[in-house]
Protein backbone atom coordinates (compact mmCIF):
# COMPACT_ATOMS: atom_id res chain seq x y z
CA UNK A 1 0.00 0.00 0.00
CA UNK A 2 1.55 3.42 -1.03
CA UNK A 3 2.53 5.44 2.30
CA UNK A 4 -0.12 8.32 1.63
CA UNK A 5 -3.71 7.12 0.04
CA UNK A 6 -5.44 9.96 1.60
CA UNK A 7 -5.65 13.63 1.60
CA UNK A 8 -7.51 14.52 4.24
CA UNK A 9 -7.54 18.23 5.41
CA UNK A 10 -9.18 17.24 9.34
CA UNK A 11 -9.35 13.71 10.88
CA UNK A 12 -12.04 11.78 10.41
CA UNK A 13 -14.55 11.24 13.66
CA UNK A 14 -13.57 8.29 15.65
CA UNK A 15 -17.08 7.21 15.56
CA UNK A 16 -17.71 8.07 11.50
CA UNK A 17 -17.99 4.46 10.13
CA UNK A 18 -19.68 5.98 7.33
CA UNK A 19 -17.46 8.64 6.43
CA UNK A 20 -14.59 5.98 6.80
CA UNK A 21 -16.19 3.65 4.15
CA UNK A 22 -16.71 6.78 1.81
CA UNK A 23 -13.17 7.73 2.15
CA UNK A 24 -12.11 4.16 0.97
CA UNK A 25 -14.89 3.47 -1.55
CA UNK A 26 -13.77 6.68 -3.61
CA UNK A 27 -9.94 5.75 -3.12
CA UNK A 28 -11.01 2.55 -4.24
CA UNK A 29 -13.19 4.17 -7.56
CA UNK A 30 -10.13 6.26 -8.03
CA UNK A 31 -7.82 4.09 -8.30
CA UNK A 32 -5.83 4.99 -5.54
CA UNK A 33 -6.33 1.44 -4.52
CA UNK A 34 -6.11 -1.26 -6.28
CA UNK A 35 -8.12 -4.63 -7.75
CA UNK A 36 -6.50 -7.10 -5.58
CA UNK A 37 -4.61 -4.51 -3.06
CA UNK A 38 -4.72 -5.87 0.19
CA UNK A 39 -6.37 -3.11 3.14
CA UNK A 40 -4.78 -3.37 6.45
CA UNK A 41 -6.88 -2.07 9.01
CA UNK A 42 -3.61 -0.68 10.80
CA UNK A 43 -2.55 1.21 7.63
CA UNK A 44 -6.09 2.65 6.99
CA UNK A 45 -6.52 3.66 10.26
CA UNK A 46 -3.14 5.56 10.62
CA UNK A 47 -4.13 7.44 6.93
CA UNK A 48 -7.53 8.53 8.14
CA UNK A 49 -6.77 9.49 11.81
CA UNK A 50 -8.83 6.97 13.00
CA UNK A 51 -9.12 4.05 15.65
CA UNK A 52 -9.26 0.68 14.31
CA UNK A 53 -12.66 -0.09 14.83
CA UNK A 54 -14.49 2.74 11.87
CA UNK A 55 -12.19 1.40 9.79
CA UNK A 56 -13.36 -2.28 10.62
CA UNK A 57 -16.85 -1.05 10.29
CA UNK A 58 -16.22 0.48 7.13
CA UNK A 59 -14.59 -2.51 5.61
CA UNK A 60 -17.39 -4.79 6.26
CA UNK A 61 -20.24 -1.89 4.69
CA UNK A 62 -18.02 -2.11 2.16
CA UNK A 63 -17.88 -5.97 1.56
CA UNK A 64 -21.62 -6.26 1.49
CA UNK A 65 -21.19 -3.32 -1.55
CA UNK A 66 -19.04 -5.80 -3.07
CA UNK A 67 -15.91 -3.41 -3.21
CA UNK A 68 -13.91 -5.33 -1.41
CA UNK A 69 -13.57 -9.61 -0.32
CA UNK A 70 -12.28 -10.62 3.02
CA UNK A 71 -10.70 -14.18 2.77
CA UNK A 72 -9.90 -16.01 5.87
CA UNK A 73 -6.67 -16.23 7.24
CA UNK A 74 -5.81 -13.55 4.62
CA UNK A 75 -6.87 -10.61 5.07
CA UNK A 76 -8.90 -7.61 3.62
CA UNK A 77 -8.47 -6.72 -0.41
CA UNK A 78 -9.91 -4.52 -2.71
CA UNK A 79 -12.63 -7.30 -5.12
CA UNK A 80 -11.07 -8.27 -8.20
CA UNK A 81 -13.64 -9.14 -10.63
CA UNK A 82 -13.40 -11.58 -13.80
CA UNK A 83 -14.21 -10.57 -17.44
CA UNK A 84 -17.59 -12.45 -16.60
CA UNK A 85 -18.16 -10.96 -13.76
CA UNK A 86 -17.88 -7.65 -15.99
CA UNK A 87 -19.63 -8.64 -18.60
CA UNK A 88 -22.40 -9.28 -16.01
CA UNK A 89 -22.31 -5.87 -14.58
CA UNK A 90 -22.50 -4.00 -17.50
CA UNK A 91 -25.22 -6.33 -19.29
CA UNK A 92 -27.22 -5.62 -15.90
CA UNK A 93 -26.23 -1.78 -16.07
CA UNK A 94 -27.80 -1.30 -19.54
CA UNK A 95 -31.07 -2.72 -18.55
CA UNK A 96 -31.17 -0.31 -15.15
CA UNK A 97 -29.61 2.76 -17.07
CA UNK A 98 -31.79 2.22 -20.23
CA UNK A 99 -34.63 2.64 -18.55
CA UNK A 100 -33.32 5.65 -16.21
CA UNK A 101 -33.01 7.53 -19.13
CA UNK A 102 -35.91 7.46 -20.96
CA UNK A 103 -37.58 8.46 -17.37
CA UNK A 104 -35.34 11.40 -17.39
CA UNK A 105 -36.66 12.48 -20.84
CA UNK A 106 -40.10 12.11 -19.93
CA UNK A 107 -39.68 14.20 -16.27
CA UNK A 108 -36.91 16.26 -17.51
CA UNK A 109 -37.04 19.78 -16.83
CA UNK A 110 -35.07 23.09 -17.61
CA UNK A 111 -33.35 23.02 -14.65
CA UNK A 112 -32.36 19.73 -15.02
CA UNK A 113 -31.06 19.95 -18.37
CA UNK A 114 -28.46 22.51 -17.34
CA UNK A 115 -26.86 20.61 -14.62
CA UNK A 116 -26.83 17.92 -17.35
CA UNK A 117 -25.35 20.80 -19.50
CA UNK A 118 -22.80 21.13 -16.85
CA UNK A 119 -21.68 18.41 -16.50
CA UNK A 120 -20.65 17.91 -19.87
CA UNK A 121 -18.63 21.25 -19.37
CA UNK A 122 -16.55 20.06 -16.63
CA UNK A 123 -16.67 16.76 -18.40
CA UNK A 124 -14.70 18.00 -21.57
CA UNK A 125 -11.86 19.80 -19.58
CA UNK A 126 -8.64 19.36 -21.46
CA UNK A 127 -6.63 19.48 -18.11
CA UNK A 128 -8.80 17.00 -16.24
CA UNK A 129 -6.97 13.55 -15.34
CA UNK A 130 -8.42 10.64 -15.08
CA UNK A 131 -9.63 10.31 -11.77
CA UNK A 132 -11.16 13.50 -11.81
CA UNK A 133 -12.73 12.34 -14.97
CA UNK A 134 -13.94 9.12 -13.69
CA UNK A 135 -15.45 11.44 -10.98
CA UNK A 136 -18.09 13.74 -13.68
CA UNK A 137 -18.58 10.36 -15.14
CA UNK A 138 -20.04 9.38 -12.22
CA UNK A 139 -21.87 12.55 -11.55
CA UNK A 140 -23.03 12.49 -15.02
CA UNK A 141 -25.08 9.60 -14.71
CA UNK A 142 -26.18 10.01 -11.26
CA UNK A 143 -27.53 12.70 -12.52
CA UNK A 144 -29.61 10.80 -15.05
CA UNK A 145 -31.05 8.42 -11.89
CA UNK A 146 -31.87 11.73 -9.62
CA UNK A 147 -33.96 13.26 -12.74
CA UNK A 148 -35.92 9.89 -13.32
CA UNK A 149 -37.31 9.99 -10.37
CA UNK A 150 -37.10 6.40 -9.11
CA UNK A 151 -35.27 5.66 -5.46
CA UNK A 152 -35.51 2.03 -6.20
CA UNK A 153 -33.63 2.46 -9.60
CA UNK A 154 -31.24 4.45 -8.16
CA UNK A 155 -30.16 2.16 -5.33
CA UNK A 156 -30.36 -0.44 -7.52
CA UNK A 157 -28.10 1.03 -10.09
CA UNK A 158 -25.54 2.40 -7.96
CA UNK A 159 -23.49 -0.95 -7.68
CA UNK A 160 -23.27 -1.56 -11.02
CA UNK A 161 -22.31 1.56 -11.82
CA UNK A 162 -19.86 2.02 -9.41
CA UNK A 163 -18.15 -1.50 -9.08
CA UNK A 164 -16.61 -1.06 -12.17
CA UNK A 165 -15.07 2.10 -12.56
CA UNK A 166 -12.15 1.22 -10.40
CA UNK A 167 -11.01 -0.79 -13.69
CA UNK A 168 -11.41 2.57 -15.79
CA UNK A 169 -8.35 4.23 -14.33
CA UNK A 170 -6.14 3.09 -18.10
CA UNK A 171 -9.20 1.97 -20.09
CA UNK A 172 -10.22 5.49 -20.37
CA UNK A 173 -6.99 7.24 -20.33
CA UNK A 174 -7.08 7.51 -24.81
CA UNK A 175 -8.22 10.65 -26.24
CA UNK A 176 -10.27 8.99 -28.55
CA UNK A 177 -11.83 7.01 -26.13
CA UNK A 178 -12.70 10.10 -24.02
CA UNK A 179 -13.53 11.92 -26.79
CA UNK A 180 -16.02 9.11 -27.88
CA UNK A 181 -17.70 9.24 -24.15
CA UNK A 182 -17.80 12.83 -24.08
CA UNK A 183 -19.81 12.87 -27.21
CA UNK A 184 -22.13 10.38 -25.90
CA UNK A 185 -23.04 12.68 -23.10
CA UNK A 186 -24.12 15.49 -24.83
CA UNK A 187 -26.25 13.09 -26.87
CA UNK A 188 -27.88 12.30 -24.06
CA UNK A 189 -28.50 15.45 -22.90
CA UNK A 190 -29.72 16.41 -25.93
CA UNK A 191 -31.87 13.73 -26.01
CA UNK A 192 -33.18 14.33 -22.37
CA UNK A 193 -33.67 17.34 -22.56
CA UNK A 194 -35.47 17.51 -25.40
CA UNK A 195 -37.93 14.92 -23.93
CA UNK A 196 -37.55 12.04 -26.34
CA UNK A 197 -37.44 9.08 -24.24
CA UNK A 198 -36.92 6.30 -27.32
CA UNK A 199 -33.83 8.20 -28.09
CA UNK A 200 -32.05 8.79 -24.77
CA UNK A 201 -32.34 5.00 -23.88
CA UNK A 202 -31.09 3.52 -26.81
CA UNK A 203 -28.24 6.36 -26.67
CA UNK A 204 -27.81 4.99 -23.08
CA UNK A 205 -27.79 0.96 -23.80
CA UNK A 206 -24.89 1.81 -26.73
CA UNK A 207 -23.32 3.94 -24.39
CA UNK A 208 -23.15 2.01 -21.66
CA UNK A 209 -22.43 -1.69 -23.53
CA UNK A 210 -19.15 0.36 -25.55
CA UNK A 211 -17.94 1.04 -22.21
CA UNK A 212 -18.45 -2.56 -21.00
CA UNK A 213 -16.68 -3.82 -24.27
CA UNK A 214 -13.61 -1.08 -23.71
CA UNK A 215 -13.15 -2.28 -20.04
CA UNK A 216 -13.13 -5.78 -21.97
CA UNK A 217 -10.50 -5.12 -24.24
CA UNK A 218 -8.13 -3.09 -21.37
CA UNK A 219 -8.60 -6.84 -19.22
CA UNK A 220 -7.43 -8.96 -21.98
CA UNK A 221 -4.52 -6.30 -22.97
CA UNK A 222 -3.08 -5.99 -19.02
CA UNK A 223 -3.63 -10.41 -19.26
CA UNK A 224 -1.76 -10.80 -22.20
CA UNK A 225 0.66 -8.05 -20.72
CA UNK A 226 1.25 -10.11 -18.01
CA UNK A 227 1.62 -13.37 -19.56
CA UNK A 228 4.57 -11.43 -21.40
CA UNK A 229 2.56 -11.82 -24.56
Amino acid sequence: MPEKIFDLTAPVSRSAGDAAAELVREAILDGRLLPGQRLKEGALASDLGISRTPVREALRLLETEGLVASLRNRGTFVRDYSADDIRDIYEIRALLETQAARRAAERCTPADHEALRASCERFERSDADTFAFNRENLIFHATILRISGSERLTVMARTVIELPLMYTTTAFDADDVRHDAQAYHRRLTDAIGGRQPDRAADLMAEHVLQSRDLILQSLRSADRAAAGG
